[in-house]
């Protein structure tokens, strides 16, 4: 089984956001465990749009895209020490654009169009912005409940695992001085992407409450804050590559099988992970390229078994050497190289919303 794809998230205007987490005490200083880009942009008065664009995407190594209307706008810019995203929410506002993300994260757009509820505020890597307050009435008891939506976003270069799908609440104050309840939930989302649709739900608002004078949540991010690659040549037929934060992965054999390329290794983590459940193991699985040297072709493995191993892990993974259009498994030309996330951590990250007006 292959293992699943994961990576390392409008703001309505009178929206006021406060986040104070242990990624961050100081919304301006990048999360100490997951490290902000922070692009440099020099001014130049008559620098057109796609040039500043194409500069943050180069010093980020994130691709971030620009409509063509927008590229030859002279906007005039400069930023020193701010994270990648607000650097590009500002970029947005003085161009009459806003960013969208689109493809869970791996879309980075500045497109036409002024964002009707301002730009989010930024913590690290982090960008958190309220988007919705749905109202729905039931049809039983004729109750009104109220949920309010946030859409988080995380530099997608991050491995990132899951997410709170429910911030827990923590203090919730209507503008009549009366406290508004959300019911306590542990579910949880597997993240596939570096976004993800956050639902708070709000009970016990009634018609006096005009708005949520704040609201003060906080959700759970399990995260790791690096990938770490494993080289190995195909020449070695065994053996173990030198640990990196704890975590080894070795070659344990490597034999051909019909027209199959079989290959075997073990794999272990450090101590002290967050536990995951059996469907969520393949989370953990090496991400393996084989790449043939003379072109930098790349492949990936027909098959895979990961499996769990008494303290550690069994990964099996097989290619097919008519496909590779070898009869033999290759002694030179080729390496294998296998991705693997860094020591995982669970990250809370805490916020306050103000002034959060009420349908």
């Amino acid at each position: 089984m292959q293992s699943n794809a994961r990576a390392c998230w409008g703001l309505i205007l009178p929206f006021l956001l406060w986040v104070d987490s242990p990624l961050s005490a100081d919304p301006n200083q990048p999360s100490e465990s997951l490290p902000t880009i922070r692009p440099k942009i020099p001014f130049v008065s008559d620098r057109p749009l796609g040039e500043t664009v194409a500069a943050i995407g180069r010093q980020s190594g994130l691709g971030v895209l620009l409509d063509p209307v927008l590229a030859k706008q002279i906007v005039p810019f400069q930023s020193q020490d701010l994270p990648f995203w607000t650097v590009l929410d500002q970029l947005a506002a003085q161009s009459d654009a806003r960013v969208v993300i689109r493809e869970q994260g791996r879309r980075i757009e500045l497109v036409p169009g002024r964002s009707t509820g301002g730009a989010a505020r930024v913590v690290g890597p982090i960008r958190i912005l309220p988007t919705e307050i749905r109202s729905r009435l039931g049809l039983q008891d004729t109750a009104s409940r109220y949920e309010l939506l946030l859409e988080v976003a995380c530099e997608p270069r991050f491995p990132l695992f899951r997410i709170d799908s429910h911030p827990r609440v923590l203090r919730a104050i209507a503008s009549n001085g009366k406290a508004v309840q959300s019911p306590a939930t542990n579910s949880r989302i597997n993240l596939e992407g570096a976004t993800a649709t956050l639902t708070i739900p709000l009970e016990g608002v009634t018609r006096e409450m005009v708005r949520l004078s704040e609201i003060e949540a906080e959700f759970r991010l399990t995260a790791a804050n690096e990938w770490l690659t494993f080289d190995f040549t195909t020449a070695k037929r065994d053996g173990a590559t030198p640990a990196q934060a704890g975590i080894a992965l070795g070659m344990r054999q490597s034999r051909k099988q019909g027209t199959a390329w079989v290959i075997d290794f073990d794999y272990s983590r450090p101590e002290g992970e967050p536990a995951f459940e059996s469907f969520e193991m393949q989370q953990l699985a090496p991400e393996w390229t084989l790449i043939r040297e003379r072109d930098n072709a790349a492949f990936r493995p027909a098959e895979r078994d990961f499996t769990e191993a008494g303290r550690g892990y069994r990964d099996r993974i097989r290619f097919d050497l008519e496909m590779l259009q070898l009869e033999a498994i290759p002694t030179t030309g080729w390496k294998l190289q296998a991705r693997v996330s860094g020591p995982i951590r669970e990250f809370p990250v805490r916020f306050r919303l103000e002034n959060i007006p009420l349908p």
